[in-house]
């Protein structure tokens, strides 16, 4: 996701910015292209050199980082007090009725921050499908996912980024808005998988009630994964 808005954001004329856990972290995959700082939200030896002079901001919460009060909001504080104005977050869809979520906490910040705000709620992105499940794929010809026949729309990162970077190149146009970006069809977990052609079975597997229904995906005779 941050590679798509950078590059966004890149092509728009901008001057960037790009953080990560360590300045190496962030040359290996942008080069020269942007600024590369150092930041741990955790660490507050990092956040001056990684906020300091900037006035936009596109924020993604770490995954690892779950208790967003005491882990990312006295980062936040302090790039605000930097001079930093406008935050755009990437957050997920429905957070704004979910208060459970991490995110949650940080949009109900932004809020009261004094900052300018837009909230870029993303449906499941279809790109998890060859990367957070690839293992699945890869080493057991399986997927499994709690979504029972739950159906979603699911959203591209490339639309997501877009929406992201427009934030930052014309902030006056989506000043305190969350947009919820997804597909233009909601789909079945199987059925977003090039699975129909092959008539590909979907079967329960059972599960302690305490963790819910597991969908699993058994491929049939014959047929083969694409291989990483």
């Amino acid at each position: 996701m941050q590679a798509r808005v950078l590059q966004k954001l890149l092509d728009g004329g901008a001057h960037v910015r790009a953080t990560g856990r360590s300045v190496e972290s962030v040359r290996r995959v942008f080069g020269d292209r942007v600024e590369a700082v150092a930041l741990d939200f955790t660490d507050a030896t990092t956040w001056e050199a990684a906020f300091a002079g900037v006035q936009q901001m596109f924020l993604m919460r770490p995954p690892r980082l779950g208790r967003p009060k005491k882990q990312m909001l006295p980062a936040l504080i302090f790039a605000r007090n930097q001079g930093i104005s406008q935050m755009v977050f990437l957050s997920l869809q429905g957070a704004e009725k979910n208060t459970v979520v991490p995110h949650a906490a940080i949009a109900a910040w932004l809020r009261d921050s004094g900052v300018v705000w837009t909230f870029v709620r993303a449906s499941f992105f279809h790109q998890n499908l060859s990367t957070t499940h690839l293992t699945d794929v890869r080493d057991r010809d399986e997927i499994m996912v709690p979504a029972g026949n739950g159906a979603t729309a699911f959203a591209d990162v490339e639309d997501v980024g877009a929406v992201a970077a427009a934030a930052l190149l014309n902030p006056s146009a989506h000043v305190n808005t969350a947009w919820t970006v997804t597909g233009n069809e909601a789909l079945r977990s199987w059925s977003a998988y090039p699975l129909r052609s092959a008539r590909y079975p979907a079967v329960y597997r059972a599960c302690p009630q305490e963790v819910g229904s597991l969908r699993r995906f058994t491929p049939p005779p014959g047929w083969a994964w694409p291989r990483a």
